[in-house]
């Protein structure tokens, strides 16, 4: 029969390998100093027993005599895990590098698809296939083709799984038209589209939408500087790709600098400065190493 304090040694021994175990997940990769302190006692622990306690089996000592062991084991195990992690996310980007280009490019594609269909129903160009015959069908089919171009746009920046944003993005390119009620004071949509006002609405001046861009980004900010806040960078999302599909007919309207030509193939320079600002976004504002991720991951 063990003794006592023979009994007493190994339930405080498992005792301290448990808690070992459990602190073992909140290891970083250099030991801290509560940890060390924590072994310091240990070890003084060890010496107590050793000194106090005359009668030992083996089985105790061979527990007081592993301590040490399994702690040094403790750290290199946790190093190997670090170093999988650092591989297993080194090799996830590597193979989903192939997987983010094809989405990003059948997204393009389907944001020229949607446009190009737009145009084909609405305007009869660049092929006549069929127009829409219905003036009313067709200004609903034009502004739906302005909301899709802007969710397409939305998900090349940040991807299909915030809905909210998509939803925002679709909301922001089909609000633009919302001025022609205005000038004319009258929800009818009989009365916008026999308006024979020569001038562009004021929601279609891309300097005065611009300048408010610039404004809100500014607040968002300074006031959302801790969030991910992408509202002002998908209002600009909106509105741009709107009046770039409107260019193609009367051109940009810059007031009070006065108008361009029209632009008839707005396509190239959407998708130009859509690739321009994926790029910006991706190696200027996101600045974190692949070290840092694992430290947050372990």
């Amino acid at each position: 029969l063990r003794s006592f304090d023979q009994l007493q040694l190994e339930y405080l021994l498992k005792k301290s390998i448990r808690r070992l175990q459990l602190s073992y997940e909140c290891l970083s990769t250099e030991p801290s100093l509560h940890f060390l302190l924590k072994l310091e006692q240990l070890r003084y622990l060890k010496i107590s027993f050793i000194h106090n306690i005359i009668e030992l089996d083996s089985f105790a000592i061979m527990l007081i005599n592993t301590m040490c062991d399994i702690i040094n084991l403790l750290f290199k195990l946790k190093r190997i895990d670090m170093y999988e992690v650092i591989v297993f996310v080194a090799d996830s980007k590597m193979f989903s590098s192939q997987h983010i280009l094809l989405t990003n490019g059948l997204t393009l594609f389907g944001l020229c698809f949607v446009s190009l269909v737009g145009d084909c129903l609405c305007f009869g160009r660049p092929l006549s296939i069929y127009t829409v015959p219905n003036i009313y069908l067709r200004s609903l089919t034009d502004n739906l083709t302005h909301g899709l171009i802007s969710v397409f746009a939305t998900s090349f920046l940040f991807g299909w799984t915030q809905r909210s944003l998509l939803i925002i993005a679709f909301l922001a390119g089909c609000f633009i038209d919302i001025d022609h009620f205005i000038e004319v004071h009258s929800l009818s949509l009989n009365r916008v589209l026999n308006s024979q006002r020569q001038d562009r609405p004021f929601l279609h001046n891309s300097l005065f939408l611009l300048t408010i861009t610039f404004v809100a980004y500014g607040f968002e900010y300074f006031l959302c500087r801790n969030q991910h806040s992408y509202y002002s960078i998908i209002f600009f999302l909106g509105w741009s790709t709107h009046h770039l599909r409107d260019a193609q007919r009367r051109g940009l309207t810059l007031l009070p600098l006065g108008e361009t030509s029209p632009i008839y193939h707005y396509l190239p320079i959407m998708c130009f400065v859509l690739v321009t600002m994926k790029l910006t976004h991706m190696f200027v504002f996101n600045t974190q190493s692949v070290s840092s991720v694992t430290l947050s991951i372990v």
